[in-house]
């Protein structure tokens, strides 16, 4: 018994490290062309792609904890339910996304679009005078710049620095909104209201 035990702690660990390997070499990747680039949007490229990696290796970690640990976020003592420490919404800890920032200027056009991509969507948002500024994350707001927030069925899932996204396991009918985001991470406010567009997955 105790042999088969070792053994099936090793083929779970080789599982573990067998999926952890592209996301954090894509990081690795990621940060050895942002050391030698200096072309800007190259470099906001390579932000994007850190990011990406970044949140791609946070979801498996949390998965497998939630499968494989034994403080997973399900089972804990008196039975099924969630543990007393959740860290899934630390990273926007502080950030307060109900303040809203005035938009300085001619009000920007937001238009989104929807591409069917294997288990998930490629989101594409069009929009006209705004910068996203990768960079800038987390310092004073710049009137013009900052990044989006995307919602699904009016859970916020993710923040973006690029006017792509690729969304896994969107069901047709959900419904994806997308704000405009201060480098604070306030959002921004039009004329008619927030800055903001919605469109329902096929």
């Amino acid at each position: 018994m105790a042999q088969s035990n070792l053994d099936l702690a090793a083929l779970l660990c080789s599982k573990l490290c067998h999926d952890l390997l592209s996301p954090v070499g894509a990081i690795n990747n990621g940060l050895e062309l942002l050391e030698d680039e200096t072309d800007p949007e190259m470099r906001d490229r390579c932000l994007d792609l850190l990011y990406d990696s970044a949140r791609v290796s946070a979801d498996k970690l949390k998965y497998f904890r939630l499968a494989f640990g034994a403080a997973g976020g399900f089972i804990g003592a008196g039975g099924m339910g969630p543990s007393s420490h959740d860290h899934a919404g630390h990273s926007d800890a502080g950030h307060d996304h109900s303040a809203m920032l005035a938009w300085d200027g001619p009000v920007p056009t937001l238009d989104l679009s929807l591409t069917p991509d294997g288990s998930g969507v490629n989101l594409m948002i069009d929009v006209t005078g705004f910068r996203f500024a990768p960079a800038a994350v987390n310092g004073p707001a710049t009137p013009g710049e900052g990044h989006a927030h995307i919602y699904v069925n009016g859970e916020k899932v993710r923040r973006i620095y690029a006017p792509f996204a690729h969304l896994e396991m969107v069901q047709p009918g959900d419904v994806i909104r997308v704000t405009l985001n201060a480098n604070s991470h306030e959002g921004y406010m039009g004329t008619d209201g927030p800055l903001v567009a919605e469109i329902t997955a096929p």
